[in-house]
């Protein structure tokens, strides 16, 4: 799969932790979860990652932005996701 060029802004998917209440009403911590993100490609060091649109501008009801971003920088590189 080749990825886009640098700050080309695309749509993934991958996979991202949530919490969810289980059956007995407890919570359930870290489920994975398919996401759709838009995001853009940006150059770190010597190796790349991803970005998510807009990341310091989201909402404060957007409460898993920043675990999904924290899953973006370990996909890296890597092919593990999929354009939409």
């Amino acid at each position: 799969m080749e990825l886009p060029n640098f700050r080309k802004t695309v749509k993934i998917k991958f996979w991202s932790l949530r919490n969810t209440i289980g059956q007995s009403g407890g919570v359930c911590f870290d489920v994975d979860t398919k996401v759709t993100r838009v995001v853009y490609r940006v150059k770190v060091d010597d190796s790349w990652r991803w970005q998510i649109k807009g990341f310091n501008r989201l909402p404060a009801s957007d409460c898993f932005a920043e675990t999904d971003q924290e899953c973006l920088v370990e996909l890296g590189d890597s092919e593990d996701f999929e354009y939409v």
